[in-house]
């Protein structure tokens, strides 16, 4: 679930073990799923309120890991629909913020106002048309390509013309939500749980997913991210994928993925074409953190 932006003077406790939480603290809430649609604030799912639980002496019941804790259920208006805030909130769940692309920080870059490069035009149409469905899209699309070919650019573009009109977008790389799928199994340091996880990834009104083919498809990696990506199928969310490989070569070399290509060519299958836009790089030498090369 995708961490909720709660009222200035919330202090949420934590992480802790149940032995340790004490009179006093508050737990954070997370929302229940049902009440979430494609069109919903990211931040309270379109309830209009944030809630809270504060550890009393007496009161009513909860559990917490099996242990009973008498709690007492606190609401807030929704600082990010309710407020001022929501551009900022947008900003911050995008996954842009300190990346560079192109010379220029990822939060600038544009399609909507951009003219297509030569092997682009078609690319363009279809972020164009996804853009023109807000503010709930539901297009599926594969951008495939060489490396360099602007595909980077283009899902980048989209998220920014989707947080300017105010729908709730997220760039991510495939390694980066495993990355976050991972570091749910330490108990001791995890954040969220692994539904958790799943669930932020689910409902993201548009999710824009790099680097599909440059990852380790191992049978774990393949079950989790295909659950998610048949969720939002299922649910009729916006994904937008990128790729050096087009669909049939990913269901040929990515076995986890040969499930998901049918579903990924219902949508737009566009090979990104033209010149390579960096041809100084070279894929075999080491990225920079906070640089998108292609």
């Amino acid at each position: 679930m995708t961490q909720q932006i709660v009222p200035a003077d919330w202090q949420f406790t934590s992480r802790k073990k149940a032995s340790d939480i004490k009179t006093g603290d508050r737990l954070r809430v997370y929302l229940p799923e049902v009440v979430a649609t494609s069109g919903s604030c990211g931040n309270c799912l379109g309830l209009e309120q944030v809630f809270s639980r504060v550890v009393r002496s007496s009161g009513p019941v909860t559990y917490v890991d099996g242990r009973k804790l008498h709690v007492e259920l606190q609401q807030a208006p929704c600082p990010v629909c309710q407020g001022e805030q929501l551009q900022r909130w947008l900003e911050q769940s995008s996954g842009l913020e300190g990346l560079y692309l192109d010379g220029k920080h990822a939060l600038d870059v544009r399609v909507a106002s951009e003219h297509p490069l030569s092997g682009q035009e078609e690319a363009f149409k279809i972020a164009w048309a996804l853009l023109s469905e807000l503010p709930a899209p539901k297009t599926w699309a594969l951008f495939s390509g060489d490396y360099g070919r602007g595909k980077s650019h283009i899902l980048v573009g989209l998220v920014n013309g989707c947080r300017l009109a105010g729908v709730w977008a997220q760039y991510v790389t495939t390694e980066q939500m495993l990355e976050r799928i991972r570091s749910t199994y330490d108990p001791m340091s995890a954040m969220e749980t692994t539904a958790e996880v799943r669930r932020h990834f689910e409902l993201v009104p548009v999710l824009v997913v790099d680097e599909l083919d440059r990852v380790k498809w191992t049978e774990w990696a393949g079950e989790k991210l295909v659950a998610i990506f048949n969720q939002r199928y299922l649910e009729q969310r916006s994904t937008v994928f990128a790729s050096n490989l087009g669909p049939q070569a990913l269901a040929k070399k990515v076995e986890p993925l040969a499930a998901l290509v049918s579903r990924i060519s219902s949508g737009h299958v566009v090979t990104v074409g033209g010149p390579d836009l960096r041809p100084g790089y070279q894929p075999g030498l080491p990225e920079l953190p906070g640089y998108l090369h292609d």
